[in-house]
């Protein structure tokens, strides 16, 4: 849909400059649950319970759980190198 008043060119210009705005910008150091859940492909429950046990490094703020990007790719560097043995091992 075209920008009422602007010319093509300036239409595309502007379009231009929000891709790249969007592709700038930084990602949080702080995520979501829902996040969290989408990284590691499971559920939203499954992170909430995970992060009330301790299971996960999480932290609350004001209520709601939240996840340090960091320490989450940092955690899931550390149990990727443990040796794994899918009959004991759970996270």
């Amino acid at each position: 849909m075209p920008i009422q008043g602007l010319t093509e060119d300036e239409e595309n210009e502007i379009l231009e400059e929000v891709d790249r705005m969007d592709e700038a910008k930084p990602e949080s150091p702080v995520l979501t649950a829902v996040e969290v859940a989408d990284l590691l492909r499971v559920s939203y429950r499954t992170i909430i319970t995970m992060a009330k046990a301790g299971e996960i490094p999480a932290f609350v703020i004001a209520g709601q759980w939240r996840f340090s990007r960091s320490a989450i790719l940092k955690w899931i560097d550390d149990i990727s190198n443990e040796l794994y043995d899918p009959v004991m091992r759970t996270i």
